[in-house]
């Protein structure tokens, strides 16, 4: 059959000739972190941090309990929710109008800020601090924000600092 290339492109990369699912093709060859392009993946987790961040400062009492968090037991969880909330609204908006000079930076932060959380939710499931319930719903949405930060990074970006 000639001298034609069959190397088969594993399910999990797409090509600059490959669309992906969410409808954008990659800018560049090279593996994904999600099957969608980073534009998407930056879409996806503004209106993940928007959600949780509007209901946390609305409704802390009902996302507490959605989370596993009894407010009745914990009286300083609208508080606390509160606090949590503006954080993910300002982060929610930071990443919405970040230039794009400036998207790395703001998609780093936001992966500090998500590790973190992924990173608290583990220790306080091992102290037994929360219960199960809490520790997949937020350790779980900091984990898939963690995954949209560095899917939302553009090929190529953040390579070095000169």
């Amino acid at each position: 059959m000639g001298d034609t290339d069959m190397t088969a492109v594993p399910s999990n990369e797409f090509t600059a000739s490959q669309p992906d699912p969410g409808g954008a093709e990659r800018p560049s060859g090279g593996p994904s972190l999600l099957p969608v392009s980073p534009a998407r993946a930056r879409e996806i987790l503004i209106g993940l941090r928007l959600g949780v961040g509007v209901g946390a400062l609305l409704a802390p009492r009902l996302l507490g309990r959605v989370f596993g968090i009894d407010p009745a037991a914990n009286p300083a969880s609208p508080y606390l929710a509160r606090l949590f909330g503006i954080r993910d609204v300002m982060l929610a908006y930071q990443l919405y109008q970040a230039p794009e000079s400036e998207l790395e930076d703001v998609l780093r932060q936001g992966i500090v800020v998500d590790t973190s959380d992924v990173l608290a939710a583990l220790a306080a499931g091992a102290r037994g601090g929360i219960g199960a319930r809490t520790l997949v719903l937020g350790g779980g949405a900091a984990a898939a924000a963690v995954c949209l930060g560095l899917a939302g990074r553009e090929p190529g970006a953040g390579g070095s600092d000169g």
